[in-house]
């Protein structure tokens, strides 16, 4: 078995750094919502006492499901943006994973790049589920014998909109997580693409454009046509996606049972791991 000297410094290091992260932006997170202008409301639809439960509810709320199938005003936009997001799961889903899945034999489990388009296929599973949900609700609104000049407006409105929605709150909790999906897969896969074209492999084939460029390229695209707020404290959800992907790999590495490390930087036995 291979020695990894360094293997009781580093694990302790990841959680104590990732505790005083949680620690800072729980203290941040707090103050920003004692702070709030309202004392029975925040920005997010939480209440602004300082409960515990009550700073975790708000911590994974989102804005209202209206946010998570709003593009520009008016039905078309959000037409196109469904379309859009419904080219991306096929590719994804069917092109880069499953393909790729039978192609490699399911042999490359062990990168986070491949982590990496499993999140990024159900985000753009949830999304689709969503702009097809929105896009039937504009269009039977559209569809009623409702005067609705002021329609161009009234959707301006809604993309800044932070009032409770009228959907279920199985559609509400449904635009919650695809709201926290957004900001994870979309900073992951600008990560991974920039590790990987700067540091890995920076050469233009087929799967490494597939499964690193198109992936950042997708959420710009989504970031451009979209209305989802990005909100600072989630950076720790981020952060425990590269965490998850830690405490898995060590052990499958240790063990035996993955033979290499899949990146260089991730090996335990050169003191460089830390700076890392």
């Amino acid at each position: 078995m291979v020695s990894h000297p360094y293997l009781s410094g580093i694990i302790p290091l990841v959680f104590i750094e990732y505790f005083l992260a949680v620690t800072i932006v729980a203290f941040f997170f707090n103050r920003q919502r004692r702070l709030s202008e309202s004392t029975t409301k925040d920005s997010f639809g939480g209440s602004t006492d300082g409960t515990f439960s009550n700073s975790f509810l708000d911590f994974f709320k989102g804005k209202p499901f209206e946010r998570a199938f709003q593009c520009f005003p008016g039905i078309k936009w959000t037409a196109f943006l469904l379309f859009c997001r419904f080219a991306f799961w096929c590719y994804f889903v069917g092109i880069v994973f499953i393909y790729g899945y039978i192609y490699f034999d399911g042999k490359l489990y062990y990168f986070f790049t491949i982590w990496n388009i499993e999140l990024i296929s159900i985000y753009y599973t949830l999304a689709t589920i969503c702009s097809a949900v929105g896009f039937w609700e504009e269009y039977k609104s559209m569809s009623d014998d409702v005067h609705r000049q002021d329609s161009l407006q009234s959707n301006r409105h809604l993309l800044y909109s932070t009032e409770n929605s009228n959907y279920s709150q199985s559609m509400t909790n449904l635009g919650y997580s695809m709201q926290i999906l957004f900001e994870v897969a979309g900073a992951s896969a600008i990560f991974v693409t920039t590790i990987d074209f700067v540091i890995l492999n920076p050469g233009f084939h087929f799967w490494n454009v597939s499964m690193h460029f198109i992936t950042s390229m997708s959420f710009l695209i989504e970031m451009s046509l979209n209305s989802l707020a990005v909100r600072w404290e989630h950076v720790l959800l981020n952060m425990a996606w590269s965490v998850i992907y830690n405490i898995f790999i060590w052990p499958m590495v240790i063990s035996g049972i993955v033979h290499d490390w899949p990146y260089d930087f991730l090996r335990l036995d050169k003191s460089s791991c830390f700076l890392w």
